[in-house]
């Protein structure tokens, strides 16, 4: 039979599962999206940097890998090592971005829509009796996603600065679906959660001549109105800063860096505000052909310490006005039965989360 989660809760926690507890945190709030141009989703100021009109589109592909062991003792409960007890892999795809950019004068007009946030997860565990036959089972399935709607504008009053500002649009919902399965009983906990909020963003740029550039960008947290506590109520603010800097030579390269603030301390009062790092290089191999790779840290919000470790390669193509961008993202993290959506049981789990990230973009200059 099907029943609400909070008729529920407390009956699958005493038995040691729950559709809360068996989603990492992370997961649970969605997995952050990647979205390009910046120009339009985080920085505004960039805007007026377009010449003449442009078109974006994209695809994306994400498998995550994820394992969960046990620590293994020996007779004087010494740590001897680890043992595995489930291990999952999942898949999702996104569409997007869409959008299009068009500079009149000293103006530059965006306008998009793109995916920002991927709630794909599925974990499954089976139990075996002393005959290896499947006695029960162990089942959750979240998906959805949010989309974000934005129109920006910014402005170049002189040679060396750009000023910019938009309103932002979220939608989107989130399903998940848990499966408890105990011959001969069943429980099944089911949500489905709509999300509708609006927000706005507003950025500055410092151009130079010498060939670098900072922009700076604020985006508003988003409220969605939802008083359910088994609903997303809120996304956090962020505060953004990056930096570029063009050296020419006889391999020319692109130097990019780039940190943000989240505020999830006001999303929860069990969270943190942290601080996201992001480095990288292009290099102009040939004309028409660009290669890039860079590394970055995503600190997890609700421990500290907790870092998720990523790494990104791309390459380039200059089609006459159509550029190609493929690009590949790995990252990798480890959590522990604390860093779930509520604590799992046992305590000494430990859990070991690849990501792979694919995405295409196009690029067409009119």
């Amino acid at each position: 039979m099907k029943l609400r989660f909070w008729k529920v809760l407390l009956s699958l926690l005493a038995g040691g599962t729950g559709a809360f507890a068996s989603v990492p945190v992370r997961n649970w709030w969605g997995e952050e999206l990647t979205v390009e141009p910046s120009g339009i989703f985080l920085y505004p100021s960039k805007l007026t940097g377009y010449r003449g009109a442009a078109v974006f589109a994209g695809l994306g592909s994400s498998m995550l890998s994820e394992e969960r062991t046990r620590l293994v003792y020996d007779q004087f409960e010494n740590t001897i090592g680890e043992a595995a007890y489930a291990d999952n892999i999942s898949w999702s795809l996104y569409f997007g971005p869409f959008a299009g950019v068009y500079r009149w004068r000293g103006f530059g007009f965006g306008a998009g829509l793109a995916q920002i946030r991927d709630f794909s997860y599925q974990y499954l565990k089976e139990y075996l009796d002393d005959f290896y036959v499947k006695i029960g089972e162990d089942r959750v399935e979240q998906s959805g996603g949010i989309w974000n709607g934005v129109l920006a504008v910014g402005y170049s009053p002189v040679s060396w600065l750009e000023i910019g500002a938009g309103g932002r649009y979220l939608y989107g919902q989130r399903r998940l679906e848990q499966v408890h399965i105990r011959v001969p009983e069943t429980s099944v906990v089911s949500l489905k959660n709509s999300i509708r909020g609006a927000g706005w963003q507003a950025g500055a740029g410092f151009v130079s001549r010498a060939g670098w550039r900072v922009d700076a960008c604020y985006q508003s947290g988003v409220r969605f109105g939802s008083e359910d506590s088994d609903a997303l109520r809120k996304l956090p603010w962020c505060a953004g800063i990056a930096a570029e800097l063009n050296v020419p030579g006889a391999l020319p390269a692109r130097m990019l860096a780039e940190a943000k603030l989240s505020g999830w301390s006001e999303v929860d009062s069990g969270f943190r505000n942290v601080l996201s790092v992001r480095t990288g290089i292009e290099h102009r191999l040939l004309n028409r052909v660009r290669m890039s790779y860079g590394f970055g840290v995503d600190p997890l919000f609700s421990n500290s310490a907790v870092h998720r470790l990523l790494g990104r390669f791309g390459l380039g193509f200059d089609v006459s006005r159509l550029r190609l961008d493929f690009n590949l993202q790995a990252s990798r993290e480890e959590l522990d039965a604390g860093d779930f959506a509520l604590p799992v049981e046992p305590a000494d789990i430990r859990v070991y989360q690849d990501r792979i990230c694919l995405m295409l973009n196009f690029r067409y200059d009119i």
